[in-house]
């Protein structure tokens, strides 16, 4: 399923050469990725495991989190190496952790809504009413 027109481009802040989407970031993806999923939309920002770790998204009733990762942000060696630790703390706590790219959000929605579909599913995912 193709997904329709998603957030508007600001002509202001600019990410990885990318602009950012108006208003809070996350707003547009989420909703995109709801109407398109057929699963309702996520939680964003949210601080899991006690507060320590904030994520992108998450779905809580099927323990799902989305994380989008940006080039500028998440390059280097320390990045990298808090990235791999801070998804494996998510997967050892039983957390469904994926990662996408912030090129995957704004180029490839069809992409990032099937791999969104096919894991809310397998994790038993309510449906949206």
């Amino acid at each position: 399923m193709s997904c329709p027109a998603g957030p508007t481009p600001c002509a202001g802040p600019r990410r990885s050469g990318f602009a950012v989407p108006c208003g809070s970031w996350t707003r547009g993806p989420s909703r995109c990725w709801s109407r398109c999923s057929g699963f309702p939309a996520p939680a964003t920002q949210v601080r899991l495991l006690g507060g320590e770790l904030q994520v992108d998204f998450y779905w809580p009733s099927a323990h799902v989190v989305v994380e989008v990762e940006g080039y500028e942000t998440h390059s280097g060696r320390s990045a990298w190496l808090e990235d791999c630790r801070r998804h494996n703390r998510l997967v050892v706590n039983r957390y469904r952790s994926l990662r996408f790219t912030w090129e995957d959000v704004l180029y490839g929605r069809d992409y990032v809504v099937e791999t969104l579909r096919v894991a809310l599913a397998q994790a038993g995912a309510p449906k949206a009413r």
